[in-house]
């Protein structure tokens, strides 16, 4: 008879700051070796990141869309054409 092993635990049994404490991080030269940081500075960076990068990739988007519809525009009127 064979004994059953327990399931080994999900990501979301696990605590987050367990999970941050056994990533492995290569630090870019110039940074002391026991250079460290929390989750929550972490976080806090990750948001200030987004905050900036989410309002520009939209802008770009809507610029990119905007740029499509015209030449659609364009296409089905028959500007292109010298009248």
């Amino acid at each position: 008879m064979a004994t059953a092993t327990p399931p080994s635990p999900t990501a979301t049994e696990l605590d987050l700051k367990t999970i941050a404490e056994h990533r492995e991080v290569t630090l870019p030269e110039g940074i002391p070796e026991g250079f460290t940081w929390t989750l929550e500075e972490e976080k806090k960076l990750v948001r200030k990141i987004d905050l900036f990068l989410m309002p520009t990739i939209w802008l770009m988007y809507l610029l990119s869309y905007m740029d499509r519809t015209k030449f659609v525009i364009v296409h089905d009127t028959n500007w292109s054409e010298d009248h």
